[in-house]
């Protein structure tokens, strides 16, 4: 493998740590009600946002709260996350294509 696509594929994988530290999702919800708008960031490990808003919204309408303990997804997605990463750094520093796939 050339050392560019090495040197891309390290860049690649270190970029993936980046899901840690900001949303990977937003909603933006809008209503005449709240004219400046609600919004929920999805991160990696939490929700952020108008949690507490969107969750009376949820409760007036017959819904569940939303809860971060609701969603399993945040236990191990980080750590898949840092899974990938280290796999992409070793395929980058091995050097070798059959690790790509």
């Amino acid at each position: 493998m050339r050392i560019i696509s090495r040197i891309m594929i390290a860049v690649s994988a270190l970029a993936l740590l980046v899901l840690l530290f900001v949303p990977i999702w937003r909603i933006d919800l809008m209503a005449p009600q709240y004219p400046e708008g609600l919004y929920l960031q999805i991160y990696a490990d939490r929700f952020a946002g108008d949690t507490e808003k969107i969750n009376g919204l949820n409760h007036y309408i017959g819904m569940a709260h939303i809860k971060n303990e609701m969603f399993p997804e945040f236990k191990f997605l980080p750590k898949l996350i840092m899974v990938l990463s280290a796999l992409g750094l070793v395929a980058a520093a091995w050097g070798k294509r059959i690790l790509l796939f």
